[in-house]
């Protein structure tokens, strides 16, 4: 079946319009070209230990993330990148709290949570857990009608065993008491960050790092779509006659902020990254950043370089 044109324009008509998110989106790639080389520099120091895997793996999302939006952005695709920007800015904040102080304990904090997080998902399918009769009770009226083989949960009990052995690696111990602690104390889902006195939640996370605009502005506008309840805000308009019209989808009104926030974060995040783990390597942070300069001072400046009506 053919798709409504009007409602998925997969061909953009408007050539000024192709053009100007091409410049776009082939400026972010160009911010992550830049980012795999940050990457790759951070590797090239051979590290090794547990405490580095966190610190990493965040930088690897972080690029992940800015490169998906610039496909996005090529397409016209704005109001999803805006849930990849929502989770960049979370993987920002993640960066600033374990660069902050202490990163050793945060960064193993991390190892922990996720550990648990993982262990609590293969006690839902362990017989001799709670968790599971709770979890089987739940779904034994599944719409979908899971089939749990004996061979799954045999899988799940050494995929178990592996993450349980990591928490016993004397690395790991501090980091395993305070989560304990925590647990103890009440808390039954604490965030990474909430390990060792730290913030409850992201607000609080946000607010200590001294960044509360960004999670006001950026963090807060963009919940919206990533939950599905920001389905009005600029997808319908009403007119003179008291009709209403529903906004196409690719819709690239808002192209520009969200690769000028892109943009942005990523600075942040390489001078960031590069200032505490490969501070050799500034000078090319700095030369590099010249280049991107004018296409991000132009997309920041607040002259809006799209017009759609």
């Amino acid at each position: 079946m053919k798709p409504i044109d009007d409602f998925i324009p997969r061909e953009i008509e408007n050539k000024e319009l192709e053009k100007l998110l091409t410049e776009f989106s082939e400026g972010l790639e160009r911010v992550v070209d830049f980012g795999s080389n940050v990457f790759k520099y951070d590797l090239d120091k051979n590290r090794g230990s547990d405490e580095n895997i966190p610190i990493t793996l965040t930088l690897r999302h972080f690029i992940e993330l800015a490169d998906a939006i610039s496909i996005l952005i090529k397409k016209a695709s704005v109001d999803p990148a805006k849930l990849l920007l929502r989770g960049a800015l979370e993987a920002y904040f993640g960066l600033e709290y374990l660069f902050e102080a202490d990163t050793q304990n945060r960064a193993m904090a991390f190892m922990v949570c996720y550990i648990h997080k993982k262990l609590k998902f293969f006690a839902k399918f362990d017989p001799n857990k709670p968790q599971s009769q709770q979890f089987q009770a739940s779904i034994r009226n599944d719409r979908l009608q899971p089939d749990f083989s004996s061979s799954q949960h045999t899988k799940f009990e050494i995929e178990k065993n592996k993450w349980e052995a990591l928490l016993q690696k004397p690395i790991y111990q501090s980091a395993e008491a305070e989560y304990q602690r925590l647990i103890n104390s009440g808390e039954s889902n604490p965030s990474w960050y909430r390990l060792f006195n730290g913030p409850r939640n992201i607000e609080q996370l946000a607010k200590h790092l001294k960044l509360t605009i960004f999670y006001e502005i950026l963090y807060r506008q963009w919940s919206g779509p990533t939950h599905g309840t920001d389905i009005f805000e600029g997808k319908i308009f009403g007119n003179a006659d008291g009709s209403a019209d529903i906004v196409q989808i690719r819709y690239a009104k808002d192209a520009q902020s969200v690769t000028s926030s892109a943009i942005a974060l990523s600075l942040k995040v390489y001078k960031l990254y590069m200032e505490k783990r490969i501070p050799e390597r500034l000078e090319e942070y700095n030369n590099w950043y010249i280049t991107i300069r004018d296409l991000y001072l132009r997309l920041s400046s607040g002259d809006q370089m799209i017009n759609v009506e």
